[in-house]
């Protein structure tokens, strides 16, 4: 993307500001066409007064001030933050707009669209595009382009109040926070908001880049696991061919938020380690068999995702698991501290279509995601896939493994990012009107994870949002429109499944 252009210009660079280069991490050409509207949904009143001054006591705590940092392209095209020294009502560090609406949230045309808690019969929810008129302001900004020709900060926050709810939707670029970090600012700021200061953790400051040696070495893309599995450039060529195609063949597409039952994760889970248990081995005392509930949830989906787009049994599937590797690097981002950025790397996975559509496959799905995200959670993995990235022309091409004809399936899981389990109940304004046992108070009982993505092909990439005090698990995803009917039955008969439940 051409950041400059003959009509718009920059705003000239405030000489007290501190200018900051973006961490090589944030400042990929994917990341710049990914804008997030994010919004949290309150079965509660919160009072928006209370939410902005917290805010305002977190600008102001240690490097937490960075947030209102500008953003900024540099004449070698890199991108770059120009941080006020201070900040004042012309230049503030966050923009904070309210609007509120004198009925309860199933009384407005679009609120009553939203999903709410006991409701157990509704499965599927509308795109979260749809909600846009409702959750953004509509000085919100979308594009790279809105921040970068303006001197607007990196956060809008727009909250939404109504008799009985309330929505806070946080705007921001993917340059800016990845999902784990994002959800470190929403419990940081929940923790601001109820004047839990112990609870605020230190924020490494942006000028310091914890992962700047990661990937330095080209020789060491060689200890990738996967590395003679990797695209050669006839099959990135023959990759892109198929996606434009599917693209323009199969035009039509759409996005649905998804409720996953946890009584039904549950029990795929259990049979899933059932059978597994047999095979385990042995010869290591103690050691039993393992998958996660998110490990059965991307194996569900991929089942269905196959089959609702009836793939050829002898297609290749990769499955790229978006992992967090912070933990790995605990010398440079000690526990308890916060990387405002980007500190993802991928955990891929191969299987055939075959493998993947078996009804008794789950187990072997499963164990086999499990198994990589083990393996490429190591050092040596994340410094092999980087290393990889910073010497390739493209940076996610680079990465794919299998064969110019696969089945791209990514999947990015914000479940250990805890989203429903922030607690902003220091801002409620009155006592809870619905049932209590519904979800706890002042915590999330929805969200909608709307985005705008530009350039950058979004089609088949599964959100794990997180799972609700109920124990249900939210989800969404964009693919073909034919394909909801298959998913919608695939889901249904999951739910009405009644064997010793």
């Amino acid at each position: 993307m051409v950041l400059s252009t003959i009509w718009r210009k920059q705003p000239k660079t405030v000489s007290t500001d501190k200018i900051i280069p973006l961490r090589a991490w944030d400042n990929t050409p994917s990341f710049r066409y990914i804008g997030f509207d994010f919004t949290l949904q309150f079965s509660d009143v919160l009072d928006p007064s209370k939410l902005e001054a917290g805010l305002a006591r977190l600008v102001e705590t240690g490097e937490w001030r960075q947030l209102g940092a500008r953003l900024r392209v540099n004449r070698s095209g890199h991108l770059e933050y120009h941080l006020p020294v201070r900040y004042d009502a012309s230049r503030p560090a966050f923009r904070f707009t309210t609007a509120e609406h004198r009925m309860g949230i199933a009384s407005h045309i679009l609120g009553s669209r939203l999903p709410r808690p006991g409701d157990g019969s509704t499965h599927f929810y509308p795109c979260p595009a749809a909600f846009a008129p409702l959750l953004r302001h509509p000085q919100s900004p979308r594009w790279i382009s809105d921040w970068v020709y303006s001197d607007i900060p990196q956060l809008h926050i727009h909250v939404v109040v109504f008799q009985d709810a309330t929505l806070i939707t946080i705007t921001h670029l993917h340059t800016f926070f990845d999902a784990m970090a994002r959800a470190a600012f929403i419990k940081a700021w929940a923790a601001a908001v109820g004047g839990r200061d112990q609870d605020i953790p230190r924020c490494i400051p942006m000028d310091h880049d914890p992962l700047a040696e990661v990937g330095k070495e080209k020789a060491s893309a060689r200890n990738y696991v996967y590395y003679e599995h990797l695209f050669s450039w006839p099959a990135v060529i023959t990759f892109l061919l198929r996606l434009l195609f599917d693209i323009l063949w199969h035009w039509k597409e759409e996005e649905h938020t998804f409720r996953l039952p946890g009584r039904c994760v549950d029990r795929m889970r259990e049979a899933t380690l059932s059978s597994l248990a047999p095979v385990a081995d042995k010869s290591i005392p103690g050691q039993a068999p393992f998958v996660s509930e998110s490990d059965i949830i991307l194996s569900w989906w991929t089942r269905t995702i196959v089959k609702a787009l009836n793939v050829s049994p002898s297609r290749p599937i990769m499955i790229m698991n978006i992992v967090n590797i912070s933990a790995l690097f605990a010398d440079q981002i000690p526990s308890g501290a916060v990387c405002v950025g980007n500190t993802a790397s991928m955990a891929n996975t191969m299987l055939s279509a075959h493998e993947a559509a078996d009804d008794e496959g789950l187990a072997h799905v499963s164990s086999k995601l499990r198994r990589d995200i083990i393996t490429h959670r190591t050092r040596e993995q994340v410094d092999a896939l980087v290393s990889i990235q910073t010497h390739s022309l493209t940076t996610i091409m680079s990465s794919l493994i299998g064969g110019g004809n696969i089945l791209f399936l990514p999947c990015s899981n914000h479940h250990k990012g805890r989203y429903f389990e922030a607690d902003f109940s220091a801002a409620l304004v009155r006592p809870l009107v619905q049932d209590v046992s519904t979800h706890s108070r002042g915590r999330p009982s929805f969200i909608n994870d709307g985005y705008h993505c530009s350039r950058i092909p979004s089609r088949n990439f599964l959100r794990v949002l997180g799972k609700v005090a109920n124990g249900d698990w939210w989800l969404a995803s964009r693919t073909r429109a034919g394909a909801w009917t298959v998913i919608q039955k695939e889901l249904l008969a999951l739910v009405e499944y009644r064997e010793e439940c």
